[in-house]
């Protein structure tokens, strides 16, 4: 795929491809091995940075999920119908344009997060095109700093090991440069790491999707499959 879908393409590409992330992440993942359970070698993209263009981007997510669905296929798993739920876990949006790459997140989700703040490419569902409209903008602004859905959860291992108390998810009005971004699906078993992994990434370049009022993320709302 060379250049970005309109909204409802996507929209379709990303129920198909969300019904193959759950399908393969769920017999998978495991929080015993947050870093590898879902880094399957044979899915590996290479590099996916903000030195990527549009396309490129595109290219590589794209990359990823075909080879899955070929996997998922060959082995007789591969859902016949698109995605109608989250299978009780959460949807994650990454910014490759605003990363640090300092390695919080990393170390506070044990690993779900690289170095340099990417999911794991087996939960990869769909790299979104989503501009902003500047109703959209403005809108967001105006609701300026927020808690995030889930800051009251309890404090991991890993907080309560580093003596921090309970910390809160605070969403920042959306950064102007945040028009396409890559949403991946966490499985429920591991939401307690990766919202530790949100919450001391200190440039927030990683959220819950749910937590952004977009044109695709009201087109998912609309049909169940935000929350």
């Amino acid at each position: 795929m060379g250049a970005p879908m309109d909204q409802m393409d996507q929209l379709a590409a990303f129920r198909q491809s969300l019904a193959e992330t759950i399908a393969w992440c769920i017999a998978r993942a495991t929080s015993a091995d947050p870093e590898w359970s879902l880094r399957t070698p044979t899915l590996e993209p290479g590099q996916f940075d903000s030195k990527l263009s549009l396309a490129e981007r595109h290219a590589c997510v794209t990359g990823v999920i075909q080879a899955r669905s070929r996997l998922l296929y060959e082995g007789g798993q591969l859902p016949l119908a698109p995605a109608t739920d989250l299978a009780n876990g959460s949807l994650l949006l990454f910014d490759p344009d605003g990363t640090l790459s300092d390695g919080a997140a990393a170390v506070g989700s044990s690993g779900f997060f690289d170095a340099d703040n990417v999911p794991p490419w087996d939960c990869w569902v769909l790299y979104v095109t989503d501009p902003l409209t500047a109703e959209y903008r403005a809108l967001d602004h105006a609701r300026g700093r927020r808690l995030g859905r889930w800051s009251t959860t309890p404090p991991t291992s890993w907080q309560a090991h580093m003596w921090l108390a309970p910390l809160d998810y605070v969403v920042d009005p959306i950064p102007a440069w945040r028009e396409s971004y890559l949403v991946s699906w966490v499985p429920q078993t591991l939401l307690p790491l990766v919202r530790t992994g949100i919450v001391v990434n200190p440039e927030s370049c990683i959220e819950w999707l749910a937590d952004r009022e977009t044109p695709f993320t009201q087109a998912l709302d609309a049909l169940h499959l935000l929350t």
